[in-house]
């Protein structure tokens, strides 16, 4: 690794929360494991800036967070097993357009890296939205009406079995609390 980090200038580590163990959250964890190992060499540490990206836009392309589309009245439905208000109306922070957004706090990190290197972490997002107010934005930017609609955890289990509810649950479930 020493030979690597030789010719290294500065790298730019997209990471996830850390839960600190109160949720199991696999996209976490798995990227958790990896700040673990930059953690574990100075020498990669020093060359090193963590982002921490919010919530993309395009995760409403995903199937799970997909608006339904109600056929005959230009209509949108969005059904999520978390509350319309919570304390997610404080603390989802959004990215917005991810293939936009990204590059411009990619360049912010290597135009400062005095305030950037040596493991610091950089949080990427744009404003700090609830999900029924990032649905509302996407159902304007297509024409469109959006309604928001909180369905139990069993029946959002049912509807996306394992994927909905290890990996998808757990990460809104974290950004409750």
């Amino acid at each position: 690794m020493a030979a690597a980090t030789n010719t290294l200038e500065h790298f730019i580590w997209s990471t996830l929360p850390n839960t600190g163990g109160k949720l199991f959250v696999p996209q976490f964890e798995g990227k958790n494991m990896v700040d673990e190992f930059i953690k574990s060499s100075n020498t990669l540490l020093v060359k090193t800036t963590f982002l921490l990206l919010g919530f993309y836009q395009e995760n409403f392309e995903y199937p799970f967070f997909t608006p339904l589309e109600i056929p005959g009245n230009g209509q949108y439905i969005q059904l999520l097993p978390i509350p319309k208000t919570t304390s997610l109306s404080t603390h989802l922070p959004s990215l917005g357009a991810a293939k936009k957004n990204i590059g411009l706090f990619v360049k912010a990190i290597l135009e400062q890296p005095e305030k950037t290197l040596h493991g610091k972490y950089v949080s990427g997002y744009v404003e700090k939205l609830t999900l029924d107010q990032l649905l509302q934005k996407r159902a304007k930017v297509h024409g469109r009406n959006a309604h928001y609609v909180e369905i139990d955890q069993q029946t959002f289990k049912g509807l996306w079995s394992e994927l909905g509810d290890k990996m998808i649950t757990p990460m809104l479930e974290f950004h409750r609390s």
